[in-house]
This record gives C-alpha cells, sequence and structure tokens, in this order.
C-alpha cells in the first residue's frame, strides 16, 4: 500500500521540475520576437506554347480569373493549374484527372448522337415521296401498308 502513497516531498519537487521547464520555454519564446518573414510565391506567365504541346494540348485551355491572372485550365477535370510545367505534368498523372480522361474516352459526343445516319435520310426521303404520291393522286393511306 506503501507504493500507491505520494509523499509532500516528491509532490512539491515535481512542481519545481515544471516551473523550470516553463521557464525554460517563456525564455526561447521571447528570443524571437518578429516572425520569419513569409516566402512570396513566384508567379509564372501562361506559356502559348502549352496549348501546342501534344502532351498538354487535349485537355488545357488559357483562362483568366477573377483577379485578372491568366493561367492554365483543365478542361478534363474542370479546375485551375499553377502556370508551371511541372504542375501540369503532376496534374496529369494525378488519379483524378487520369479516371476523368478515361470516361471522358467512353463517352459518345451529344453531335454524334444527334447527327442522322444516311440510311435514316434515305428512309424519311422515300416516305415523303410516298406521302406525296398518295396526296397528290388523292389515294387513302391504307394502301401505304401494301
Amino acid at each position: 500500500m506503501d507504493k500507491f502513497l505520494i509523499s509532500s516531498k516528491s509532490l512539491s519537487s515535481r512542481q519545481e521540475e515544471r516551473r523550470d521547464i516553463n521557464n525554460d520555454c517563456d525564455s526561447s519564446s521571447t528570443m524571437r520576437e518578429e516572425p520569419l518573414p513569409k516566402k512570396q510565391k513566384q508567379h509564372r506567365d501562361f506559356n502559348e506554347k502549352w496549348l501546342t504541346d501534344i502532351t498538354f494540348k487535349n485537355w488545357i485551355s488559357k483562362r483568366e480569373q477573377e483577379c485578372g491572372m491568366i493561367t492554365a485550365y483543365c478542361k478534363v477535370c474542370n479546375c485551375s493549374v499553377n502556370n508551371h510545367k511541372p504542375a501540369l505534368v503532376k496534374h496529369m498523372n494525378t488519379t483524378k484527372h487520369l479516371q476523368n480522361i478515361s470516361s471522358k474516352s467512353q463517352t459518345t459526343p451529344i453531335q454524334q448522337m444527334l447527327k442522322s445516319k444516311p440510311e435514316d435520310e434515305l428512309k424519311k426521303r422515300a416516305e415523303l415521296k410516298i406521302c406525296a404520291f398518295l396526296a397528290q393522286h388523292n389515294l387513302t393511306f391504307s394502301l401505304m401498308d401494301i
């Protein structure tokens, strides 16, 4: 049972140690009164060559932001990318970008879906000719089924 009891001497010595540690911490914090200056981000201009580069031309475009700065824009992911070639390469290799490219390649464009095929055009033309013939000669529409 004695090992669970705390003597008053050990408690006071622990409190003194904590005070010494706190004093050491306070003295080190007073040494640095001024914060270190932050590094400024380097502003890079958009490179027009990226629009013709084989690796970037399919998904990159130029977009002006609200602040007036022109940045690279990923048409596949709908997000802006820093104007720095390593940043573009890094974005190109992200899983989000790769998944979006694969899903985009699997979908068919709406223009292609709405485009009429030549067979459909021929069928429409033949039906119109039959209807015009029936109307011109005053025949019944039941003759069309023959």
